[in-house]
């Protein structure tokens, strides 16, 4: 997951990046998820997913009942990003099953 602050300024201190407590970053991942039959058609996903709040993800969605979004999403920790998003998700398609998280590419390991 990349996390960088929101208003793309950097508080670079001795080599380390540090944050004030209530900076808001940008954090970028992916979740993969199996939909159930009973969540209904994948062509509808945005519909579905519009009263949940999130407008800060691609949705990608297959016949077969995968769904995939990618999120930029801004909160105060990736805790925060990743159950925000996972929630909504889970609101939106309630039997639905996370099957992977990815992180961005550039995700410190």
């Amino acid at each position: 997951m990349t996390k960088k602050p929101a208003d793309s300024e950097s508080y670079a201190l001795s080599g380390q990046q540090s944050w004030p407590a209530s900076a808001t970053l940008e954090f970028e991942f992916t979740l993969r998820y199996q939909l159930d039959e009973a969540d209904g058609l994948a062509d509808l996903v945005m519909e579905r997913l519009e009263p949940t709040g999130i407008c800060d993800a691609i949705a990608g969605a297959s016949l077969n009942g995968h769904l995939e979004l990618q999120f930029v999403r801004c909160a105060r920790s990736a805790e925060e990003a990743l159950g925000g998003a996972m929630a909504a998700v889970k609101m939106a398609f309630p039997s639905a099953r996370l099957v992977k998280i990815v992180p961005a590419p550039d995700t410190p390991r």
